[in-house]
């Protein structure tokens, strides 16, 4: 469950469960982390490309290209089997496919939304610092996917 505002610690009236504030900034890092994988070099972000590919993690791209693609595709293929040869092929495979530019959409979207929940918080919240890094964290991701 993402982290909660408890709306009598923030201000706002009603019920806890139909009036409080949700704030999710671990969705726009991992769709974030997700095309970081894909398209940076070690250099860039401190992770071998294809990282989760050879750990079987159907990040969203991958789930993006298999829906696309279909069950028994040579993408598909490639990932049941994830030696090095595989990885890269997969990895050319996902940097030409659209379904990249869709997932680097959804971090920028989920970035977007993560910031607009911010500004529904009482002014007096909005000012903490603790906002301006989930401000900051925002911005971070969506920096990130470029």
């Amino acid at each position: 469950m993402p982290p909660r505002i408890d709306p009598v610690r923030s201000g706002r009236s009603g019920h806890p469960d139909d009036d409080d504030v949700r704030l999710a900034p671990g969705h726009e890092l991992q769709l974030a982390d997700d095309v970081v994988d894909i398209v940076s070099s070690s250099g860039e972000s401190g992770k071998t490309p294809g990282t989760d590919l050879r750990e079987g993690v159907r990040s969203l791209p991958v789930l993006l290209v298999l829906d696309a693609e279909g069950p028994t595709s040579r993408f598909a293929q490639l990932l049941a089997d994830p030696n090095e040869a595989n990885v890269a092929e997969a990895l050319d495979f996902l940097r030409g496919h659209e379904a990249l530019e869709l997932a680097r959409d959804a971090a920028r979207l989920e970035a977007a939304k993560a910031k607009s929940a911010l500004v529904e918080l009482p002014e007096h919240l909005r000012q903490a610092p603790s906002v301006e890094g989930l401000r900051y964290l925002a911005d971070y991701a969506a920096d990130r996917v470029g």
